[in-house]
């Protein structure tokens, strides 16, 4: 009976520590706070600190399409096109579904099309809205 006992306690106690979900490394956790103060520091101004922000999140978690995208739209509200298009198709890569980057090439292609000097980067203006369209 005492066996009986405590074979129960030790199968009860060993079916919770299963069930709980292992922490996320440290490295993941820091790099969504780099992403924070990215965010932070463009919203005060400092573009600078912010893509330095952007750049330690990245190396910290090179495989997200999250802060890949969210470098796409920093690099977009910069106005640095040819940038945020190289983030975004980054971002692409490792996560085909990921809407933000879907938009954020959408913008980007449909500002160049309104250009006039379009064809320096190799499409008419109607390739780029029809890119546009697609994303």
């Amino acid at each position: 009976m005492r066996f009986a006992v405590i074979l129960v306690v030790v199968l009860a106690g060993s079916g919770t520590a299963v069930a709980q979900p292992a922490p996320a490394p440290p490295s993941l956790g820091q790099a969504y706070f780099e992403f924070l103060i990215a965010r932070r520091l463009e919203a005060q101004g400092d573009n600078k600190g912010a893509l330095e922000a952007l750049d330690r999140a990245l190396a910290l978690d090179p495989k997200s399409a999250e802060i890949n995208a969210e470098l796409a739209g920093f690099h977009a509200r910069q106005n640095d096109g040819e940038q945020a298009v190289a983030a975004a198709e980054r971002a692409l890569t490792l996560d085909p579904k990921n809407v933000d980057a879907h938009r954020m090439l959408g913008l980007v292609f449909a500002a160049w099309s309104e250009e006039a000097a379009n064809t320096s980067r190799g499409r008419t203006p109607t390739q780029l809205r029809v890119s546009a369209i697609e994303h």
